[in-house]
């Protein structure tokens, strides 16, 4: 067994000689400012701003299964059904101050919409706009639950 200065000082070492674990860095403002663009957006009934702060592909899951859409006029054409009313309706109650968010992005609502900054370059080491990434359409009794 070792004397308990020579724990100590062993740990000391390790310590000093690995940088200290960091936090994901918070993007609160920008996601606030996300959140308010986009529920100004629906408000309006602008379809184009809001088809403008998805990223594609757009990743939609719902109770009957999940699907991708590739193509902006795919989203255009379906828009009512990827935005169903639930979706609106947690978008529009979201308080923009108030974002749950984690090294995947930023919640709206309890999982209706993900969205995260895009990737600018293929290997994502330039980051551009904000953008919606994920569309979940949470069953009733989910939500009841």
């Amino acid at each position: 067994m070792l004397p308990l200065a020579a724990v100590s000082a062993h740990a000391q070492d390790a310590s000093t000689s690995r940088p200290a674990p960091t936090a994901p860095a918070s993007h609160a403002a920008e996601y606030a400012d996300f959140v308010r663009a986009l529920q100004d957006a629906f408000e309006a009934n602008d379809r184009e701003a809001v088809v403008d702060m998805v990223r594609l592909p757009l990743r939609v899951n719902g109770p009957n299964g999940s699907y991708i859409v590739q193509r902006r006029a795919y989203l255009e054409r379906h828009f009512d059904q990827i935005f169903d009313t639930p979706t609106r309706a947690a978008i529009m109650a979201q308080d923009p101050d108030d974002i749950f968010e984690r090294d995947t992005g930023g919640m709206i609502g309890d999982g209706q919409v993900w969205f995260n900054h895009r990737c600018v370059a293929v290997d994502c080491a330039q980051m551009g706009a904000v953008a919606i990434y994920v569309v979940n359409h949470i069953a009733e009794s989910e939500e009841a639950e």
